[in-house]
């Protein structure tokens, strides 16, 4: 598993290419509050859907949960739209 941060969004398209057998879902969470329009626009953008939220009550940040069906989305996450 994968820690926060550990993905970069240039890293997509060898997820998507390395896991869309294997792990046919890509998960995410951005966060809410703080808010990041940057990285929620761009997980719209890649067909990412909302799967839930939540709160963190140690530090009361939200997250949105964000999923991408790999094996039904096309196309695919490509290294130019994730540098964009």
């Amino acid at each position: 598993m994968l820690a926060p941060r550990d993905v970069a969004p240039a890293d997509y398209p060898a997820l998507n290419d390395a896991h869309a057998a294997a792990l046919p879902i890509l998960a995410c969470e951005v966060n809410l509050d703080p808010a990041n329009p940057g990285s929620m626009a761009f997980h719209v953008k890649q067909g990412f859907r909302p799967a839930g939220e939540a709160t963190d009550p140690r530090n009361g940040k939200r997250v949105r949960y964000l999923v991408r069906d790999l094996a039904a989305v096309s196309p695919p996450i490509s290294a130019a739209a994730a540098a964009s």
